[in-house]
């Protein structure tokens, strides 16, 4: 077998509020060459982070983009309990399905609960990415309603190259 080749390790403390029900992107995790992602080639990219829970009844909701286009999207869920601190690993794995290009399949999951109890990627698979150019890997999250009374912190991450 092939032994995982880690290719990003990184803590940190950037944190994003419900002060917008738009997407947030925290900065990338990695930047992934042109041509890294081709046929049966495979990435496991790993996060932990902090969810603090205010009093509102914000729902959160996540996603993973490569560059600009979103790969895994899980939607809002309100299974967090309000006003607890938790601390949660979120798991996906990337793989390539063709030939670099412009418009190259990938195919993206989740092996461990992403965001609530079990809820699938909400994108239809595979999507077409533009693997012949580097591609950014960036977690994000987007609240359901504002009050900033509720955060998400990125504290650590790991990229694997896994063949």
């Amino acid at each position: 077998g092939t032994i995982p080749k880690v290719v990003a390790c990184g803590t940190g403390t950037e944190s994003k509020t419900n002060s917008t029900t738009s997407d947030q992107d925290f900065t990338a995790l990695y930047n992934l060459p042109a041509n890294a992602l081709f046929t049966n080639k495979c990435y496991r990219v790993t996060v932990c982070v902090e969810v603090a829970t205010g009093s509102s009844t914000a729902a959160l909701g996540g996603y993973l983009k490569l560059g600009s286009t979103k790969v895994a999207v899980n939607t809002t869920n309100s299974d967090w309990i309000n006003s607890v601190t938790q601390t949660a690993t979120w798991q996906f794995l990337i793989f390539g399905r063709a030939a670099p290009s412009a418009s190259s399949n990938v195919t993206v999951g989740f092996p461990t609960l992403f965001i609530s109890n079990g809820n699938p990627n909400n994108l239809n698979m595979p999507i077409a990415v533009a693997t012949d150019g580097a591609l950014d890997i960036i977690l994000g999250i987007v609240y359901s309603a504002t009050g900033s009374t509720e955060t998400v912190q990125l504290q650590a991450w790991l990229v694997e190259e896994l063949n």
